[in-house]
């Protein structure tokens, strides 16, 4: 008697990858300064729509989630460093028109 292999439900193989593709994607994406966000966000959404469709609790899910959540904290920390960057420039091209504070001896 041999044992037949487990049965895995179609499209569970191709999940999983999006899953841990977009875990790699949401690390790298702090390496790459936030322009990975949006594959991070895209691979980990299709896994769960397909993990949630088959009914699966695995691993897999887990990595798609925190792939979701780093793809999360990308677009914020991408945002708020866009915005930064924005008030920088304003300030020095203020400063440099002669924004600043000037004192006039009439």
């Amino acid at each position: 008697m041999s044992i037949p292999p487990p049965v895995h439900p179609r499209g569970l193989a191709d999940a999983e990858q999006k899953a841990l593709w977009g875990l790699v994607c949401g690390i790298l994406n702090f390496v790459v300064c936030g322009f990975l966000c949006a594959p991070a966000l895209i691979f980990s959404n299709q896994a769960l729509r397909v993990l949630d469709r088959l009914g699966v609790q695995s691993r897999s899910r887990d990595y798609a989630v925190i792939g979701r959540i780093l793809g999360y904290v990308g677009i914020a920390l991408l945002i708020g460093g866009i915005c930064l960057g924005a008030l920088w420039v304003m300030l020095a091209v203020g400063l440099g028109a002669g924004g600043g504070m000037r004192v006039s001896p009439w």
